[in-house]
């Protein structure tokens, strides 16, 4: 588990924008949607499952839904977690994988983002509007780990191992 980057800081980082992404499903007249970040300090390990969209529950850091009672036949969810574990396996936003390299039971939507080793993925809006979500909660956990990075390097000045 990442040292800085924390469950509680992560789940700050997704509310922070989570009034902003509901008032767009307003707005937009959307179903709802699914955010899901994964622990960048967990190493990858290839997965062998049927469907590459199934992400092992240890590589979640933080997961958040959205009126999942009005989903009605879309899985926001696994959208999300397939956008994820593409991103992860190929350290690209899920947008930017070359068509000829994905595998059966991939994901073909853009919406998840690998921002610094840290990977985000949003379902339920629009493609390009997942992936700006994404991004702006993967930009905000950045900023939140550097935080704490400073508030622990603050607190010992002399220590050379975290």
């Amino acid at each position: 588990m990442s040292v800085f980057l924390t469950k509680e800081l992560v789940d700050k980082a997704i509310a922070e924008i989570f009034d902003e992404m509901s008032e767009f499903t307003l707005r937009y007249q959307k179903k709802g949607f699914h955010v899901v970040v994964l622990d960048p300090a967990v190493p990858y390990q290839p997965i062998h499952y049927q469907s590459t969209t199934i992400v092992p529950p240890n590589y979640i850091l933080s997961e958040r839904s959205c009126n999942e009672d009005k989903w009605a036949g879309s899985d926001y969810k696994a959208v999300a977690r397939g956008k994820a574990q593409l991103c992860l396996r190929e350290k690209m936003n899920s947008g930017a994988v070359p068509r000829h390299m994905l595998r059966s039971g991939d994901v073909k939507w853009r919406g998840g983002v690998y921002y610094n080793g840290i990977v985000v993925a949003v379902s339920g809006f629009d493609s390009a509007d997942d992936e700006a979500f994404s991004l702006k909660i993967a930009h905000r956990c950045e900023q939140l780990a550097e935080e704490e990075y400073y508030s622990w390097h603050d607190a010992n000045p002399r220590q050379s191992f975290v």
